[in-house]
């Protein structure tokens, strides 16, 4: 029996696709990116910086910045906007509670993705027999 091996490609495709290629000014690149993110992908972002500080640092106090603010309300908005970080090499630092202590949660630069609104209890799942279960990240 011959192994057939099956080409999956992780990360998914959806239509205009957004490429860093395009610009040269940070500033620029990450206001084009916010209406593509808001517009194009219907996902909750943001550029005010009086809002992505909020979500800087954590408990650590260190002090961090970033260039915008996602919010997605499911695993696919999470992972289109993976998906365009990871294609256009931008950092990415995950936030939830922001009451870590070793400024893991502090970012560096780059996209800030807040799992506050992945909290949908109708997505949580038992498995009583194997005393299982799944729930988003967002629900604590």
């Amino acid at each position: 029996m011959k192994n057939i091996i099956h080409h999956f490609n992780p990360i998914p495709t959806f239509k205009n696709e957004f490429s860093i290629s395009e610009f040269d000014n940070p500033k620029q690149f990450y206001k084009k990116l916010q209406i593509y993110f808001s517009s194009s992908l219907n996902i909750n972002s943001t550029i005010d910086p009086d809002i992505v500080n909020n979500f800087s640092r954590d408990w650590s106090n260190l002090s961090g910045y970033a260039n915008m603010l996602v919010k997605p309300n499911n695993i696919e908005e999470c992972s289109k906007v993976l998906k365009v970080c990871y294609k256009n090499k931008i950092p990415i630092t995950i936030s939830a509670g922001q009451t870590n202590l070793t400024g893991s949660a502090t970012s560096r630069g780059g996209i800030i993705l807040s799992i506050l609104n992945l909290n949908n209890t109708n997505e949580i799942t038992i498995d009583a027999n194997l005393k299982e279960a799944y729930t988003p990240a967002g629900v604590y």
